[in-house]
């Protein structure tokens, strides 16, 4: 709710605070080899420090989406005439969105050390990346969060970050990463099926605000958006069609 008291973050600034947290641990990945290198003992420090590193970027990504329907809470009396909760700033909110496009929707390929996780394991690289994009889609598109910048916009109008912006700012950001790359393929259908998921809640809240509104609409712009063409290569339009036999498939249950 409030991003300015969670736990491990520094300062009133998550963007900057975990900028920095970034470059540290891109300071430490290089190196986990050498610093935990023992002789005749296997990987289990290597991999311990490399599931850290993981670990701690994912907290990163989280103290940045609490700024997206965030509220500052202070503690006020009844003498002070001032607000306990103020909703965060459209522009603070659109700078933690465009953190997370930076950081984590763009690849992170410096967290992607292969000599160093095929020491302990035969695969997964692909699946690590996946659920850091997962767990965070699943964070933004919170219906506790969304119900908040629902709330935001009914009282600051224009001057609010909206549910609609949200749907468009992140549509705009996932779906135009090049399909060639298997980290943007899983990111697309996750997003895809994160939307599809909305839309099929039994929540009241889904049914009653801009919010199972905003994801169909953001599906049905995707669908009509989806076109094969003779550059693509094969993986490409098939991961086309699959997108759109996804989307097809929620807008026909829902006609």
């Amino acid at each position: 709710l409030d991003p300015s008291s969670q736990t491990e973050d520094l300062g009133d600034d998550s963007m900057l605070a975990s900028e920095y947290g970034i470059k540290n641990l891109k300071r430490v990945v290089p190196n986990i080899a050498e610093w935990t290198f023992v002789e005749g003992k296997e990987y289990e420090e290597q991999e311990d420090l490399y599931n850290q590193v993981f670990g701690q970027f994912r907290r990163y990504m989280g103290h940045v989406v609490a700024n997206i329907g965030g509220v500052i809470e202070i503690n006020t009396t009844q003498d002070q005439d001032k607000a306990t909760y103020t909703h965060i700033d459209r522009n603070k909110q659109i700078r933690a969105l465009t953190f997370l496009d930076k950081h984590l929707f763009e690849t992170p390929t410096w967290l992607i050390n292969q000599d160093l996780a095929r020491r302990f394991e035969a695969d997964g690289i692909v699946e690590r990346i996946s659920g850091l994009h997962e767990r965070t889609l699943v964070q933004i598109f919170n219906f506790d969060r969304m119900n908040r910048m629902s709330e935001n916009e009914s009282l600051n109008g224009q001057q609010a970050f909206t549910v609609f912006d949200l749907y468009d700012d992140t549509r705009e950001m996932i779906m135009s990463k090049n399909s060639r790359s298997v980290y943007n393929r899983n990111l697309q259908r996750l997003y895809v099926d994160r939307l599809a998921k909305i839309i099929g809640s039994a929540k009241k809240e889904a049914h009653i605000s801009d919010i199972k509104a905003g994801a169909r609409g953001t599906l049905f712009t995707i669908y009509n958006s989806l076109k094969g063409n003779k550059k693509m290569d094969s993986m490409g339009r098939m991961h086309v069609l699959d997108l759109k036999q996804r989307i097809g498939k929620v807008l026909e249950m829902e006609d």
